[in-house]
Order: C-alpha cells, then structure tokens, then sequence
C-alpha cells in the first residue's frame, strides 16, 4: 500500500511538472522573435516545440516512482534533456556533519558533482541557496557571489540557477540547482519552473520522512507489546504466540521443533540476602546464557518470575535439545561467576510434534524441568 501511495505522490509530482512545462514552452514561442534568437535556439533546442518539452514529462508520468529519491531522479532528467551541457543535481543538508550532500545529479560529469559527494557548508552555490533559502539565478557579470567562492575559478561556471527545497514549517531541507559553463543560459521562467518543482520534491521527501517516522513509531510499539521490559527477550504473550505458530508447522511435517521450559534456581534466596535489584540481575543474565546458547532463529521468552521458554526451531532431536540445556547452564554460570550467592538453571523439553496441543508440550516440557530440578538438588544431610 505504502509504495502505491508513493507511485501516486510522484505521478502528481510528474503531471504539475509536464503542465509547468506547457507553459515554458508557450513562453518560449512568445519571447523567440524577440529575445536573442540565436542564443535561445542554442539555449532551448530541446524544448523548442510542445512536444519536445512535454514528451519525456509524459513518459515519466506514466512509469510512476516508489521512492523521493526516484521521483527526483526522473525530474533531473527532465531538466538535464531541456538544459544540456550544463549539470542539474539535488543535494540535501546534514547539519550533524556540516555538509550539504548531492544526492543525484545529471550532465556533464567534468564538474564533479556526483552523488554521494560531501560539500562543506558555505562552500558552493547549492549550500547558500539552501542554508539562506532564497532562490537565485546568476551569472558571472551580474551577482557577486561567484567571486566570492572559490569553486567558481575551479570549475569555470558561468551561468547558475537554484532554489532551496523547505519542509512545510520552513525549515530547509536542501536545494535543486543547474550549472553551466556558458553565461546567461537560464532566464526568469527556468527560476519558476524550478521553484514549483522544489516545491513539490519537498513535499514528496517530507512525506516519505513521516512515514518513515511513522514506521519507526510501530515498530518501537510492537517491540514494547511483545518484549520483556526487565530482560529483553519476548515477553509471555508473544512467545505463546510464536509457540502456537511452531508447533502447528512441526504437526504439519513442516519443522521439528522442541519447547524448553528452564528455571532459575537460587533467586529467591539472591533476592532474600542480596537484594531485588541482584534478584533483576540475575533474570537479565539467565536471559542472556538462554539467548547466548540459542541459535538465531529459536525463540527465548520469560513467561514469569524466574521461569524461561525456549523454542528450538528445527531441532534434530532429545540430544540436541539436551545439548542446548547444558550450554545454557555453562554459559550461566560463567555469567555469573562474579555475582554473590550460587544460581544455576534448570531445564526440560519435548518435542512439539509429539504433543496434541502447544499447552500439553509445555507442561510436558515443564514436568522434565521439575525432574531436572530434583536430579540437580544436593542429597539430604543425614548427619
């Protein structure tokens, strides 16, 4: 859904440009007979009919884009067809870095304007545009500002045309500019058709930022709905869920899967000498010898308390899951070789494929972690 809206966003982006286009075109006939004819057959030879100006608009209109970056990229093409020789980029500001970065760019490759490239902050004629957020179209006689940079004696520019690019409470983004070595090549109406195309390249990135914002938001919210706030790993609800899921594949013959179910023994009398907040410790620990000793695609929740489940995904069989009990066990206890007080896990598991339901495994599982349990408690003293 995400993409088709943004497809549309751009489509729109891409019909305002054709209609602007129209317009220059229309302007460029009424002005020919007037203004320097020679220099505008030079100037507009691709946009010298309504069809040439119109055409390519057309053909990116009907592709439609999935991203700003995308969108961008077909109207630099568009621009570089109406002005070539010259180079058209767009770049966005990083205030973290203090640089103003070109995103992309299209035409002549000698100014050395390629995407990725970093420019300092007041150091090109794309920066000011942006960082005073004003447009501006120059050339080398008429505006002061090319002496004043050095990249103007560097790469010979004569003529420079831009305009900065705003999120909608006026805080600047970046700015969409055309370059050329021969003075005089942009007039009044290329400023205009650059602003609303500015305008609308905003529009589209900051849309994309907010939903970009938005995901980031859901995703924050799913990992609080199904995470353990104290040890990171799923919480009940959700390992319950992944449970039920793995244990319909294994019944399908899809996956053979184990459940563990481990307990922490010694917290209550960590807490009762020591303290909750060694008692906090501990389950944080427990959860990262159980996550430590699990493969990347197993399972491991805290149902509650001190209890712990494990869902070995694929697992080959009781030897592998018995293996995977005594790795927790080491990894725990080298964990916690510094902490007061001994701790150490208890573990059972059974097959998810041998049990009628996702409850029935676990309590299976829970009764061998209870057996495990005993086995491990020292003999009475009988003396």
């Amino acid at each position: 859904m995400t993409s088709i809206v943004a497809r549309s966003r751009s489509g729109k982006v891409l019909l305002a440009v054709r209609q602007l286009l129209r317009r220059r075109a229309r302007f460029v006939r009424s002005q020919s007979t007037v203004v320097r004819p020679v220099v505008t057959a030079r100037r507009f030879t691709s946009s010298a009919t309504p069809a040439a100006a119109t055409d390519p608009a057309q053909r990116l209109a009907g592709r439609g884009f999935g991203s700003f970056i995308e969108a961008a990229q077909g109207v630099l093409s568009l621009l570089e067809g109406m002005w070539p020789g010259g180079t058209v980029l767009l770049g966005l500001l990083n205030p973290s870095a203090e640089s103003f970065n070109v995103i992309t760019s299209e035409g002549d490759t000698s100014f050395r304007l390629e995407p990725g490239l970093a420019i300092p902050l007041q150091a090109s004629f794309a920066v000011l545009v942006a960082t005073e957020q004003r447009p501006l179209i120059s050339d080398q006689t008429a505006e002061p500002v090319f002496g004043a940079l050095d990249v103007q004696q560097t790469l010979l520019i004569a003529s420079y045309i831009g305009v900065p690019l705003q999120r909608s409470d006026g805080t600047p983004i970046g700015s969409l500019c055309a370059l050329a070595r021969e003075p005089e090549r942009y007039r009044q109406p290329d400023l205009e058709l650059l602003s609303v195309i500015a305008r609308l390249l905003a529009q589209e990135f900051e849309s994309e930022e907010t939903a970009r914002e938005l995901r980031q938001r859901a995703e924050e919210y799913r990992q609080f709905a199904t995470t353990d706030a104290l040890t990171g790993v799923a919480n009940r609800r959700s390992f319950l869920e992944s449970l039920e899921r793995e244990w319909q594949l294994s019944h399908r013959g899809t996956v053979k899967s184990y459940v563990v179910i481990a307990d922490l023994d010694g917290l209550k009398a960590a807490n009762d000498r020591f303290g909750h907040a060694l008692g906090d410790a501990l389950l944080t620990d427990v959860a990262r010898a159980l996550t430590g000793a699990a493969r990347v695609s197993d399972v491991v929740g805290r149902l509650g308390g001190d209890e712990f489940g494990v869902i070995l995904i694929g697992c080959d069989g009781e030897a592998e899951a018995a293996t995977f009990c005594q790795r927790a066990r080491e990894r725990l206890a080298v964990i916690t070789n510094d902490r007061p007080g001994p701790v150490a896990i208890s573990a059972g598991f059974h097959s998810l494929s041998d049990a009628r339901s996702p409850e029935r495994a676990m309590e299976l599982a829970d009764r061998a972690m209870y057996a495990d349990k005993v086995k491990q408690r020292p003999p009475p003293n009988t003396h």
